[in-house]
């Protein structure tokens, strides 16, 4: 496709990028925060449509490509792909100390203030309990976003519930956030993903791990581990629970 042929055209990411037979590719936008090997972007080969699984939004992925945003007129737009000569460092694993862990937690459950009542109201709907809460140290972290790469002075404060999974060195933490999950329609921008989990690397995270376990029960998504790890530590059963 010429690139006059590709303005004058609704935006179709299989134009933009390449696509292997299977419809995955890396994400553009998580390629600007250093996960240069993960295929996490899903396209539909037949009609274009295309998710991030790490939650990049298509704001974002379009903003990284330099392609027109979805109130932009296309004409207006030179198409530019990155290319990348030589492969990038991996990222390096972030971890937070045990104490980090607690003062998070102490956030969360210890301070009166509207983001620590809605993150607590929006657990609670999902059927968490306090006792739940205190077991996990489910936290509360600021989340600074830079809506303009032009502008990075131009930053806003989200509040994210914080995700302490413990790392390989014993009493260090990776965090991964779930920003602002009480923001939506409307309230929320475009340009906010739902996780931040930079530095996390694949892992297996364990919510209930008993010695003699005799089964491993493995969820799709975190909340639905911590519930489901919960449960089965309060009967007692004999069953590892993860994600």
């Amino acid at each position: 496709m010429s690139p006059t042929s590709a303005t004058s055209q609704p935006f179709d990411i299989r134009s933009w990028i390449e696509v292997d037979p299977s419809g995955r590719a890396a994400c553009p936008a998580c390629l600007q925060d250093g996960k240069y090997r993960q295929k996490n972007l899903s396209i539909d080969l037949s009609t274009g449509a295309y998710k991030c699984w790490r939650g990049c939004t298509p704001d974002q992925i379009r903003a990284a490509l330099n392609a027109p945003q979805r109130n932009q007129n296309f004409s207006s737009v030179t198409r530019s792909i990155p290319q990348r000569t030589t492969p990038a460092p991996k990222p390096q694993p972030r971890t937070v100390s045990a104490e980090q862990v607690r003062l998070s937690h102490q956030c969360l459950t210890h301070q009166s203030g509207e983001p620590q009542k809605q993150a607590l109201d929006w657990l609670i709907a999902r059927g968490f309990t306090r006792e739940t809460i205190d077991h996990y140290k489910l936290g509360l972290e600021p989340k600074w976003i830079t809506s303009d790469s032009n502008n990075p002075s131009n930053r806003a404060c989200y509040w994210a519930i914080a995700l302490h999974i413990p790392a390989n060195e014993p009493g260090q933490f990776y965090c991964k956030l779930r920003v602002a999950p009480w923001l939506t329609g409307t309230e929320r921008p475009d340009t906010l993903a739902n996780w931040s989990q930079y530095g996390v690397p694949t892992t297996v995270f364990y919510t209930h791990r008993p010695e003699y376990a005799e089964a491993t029960w493995f969820c799709e998504g975190e909340w639905d581990a911590l519930r489901l790890g919960w449960l089965a530590k309060q009967r007692g059963a004999q069953v590892a629970v993860c994600c």
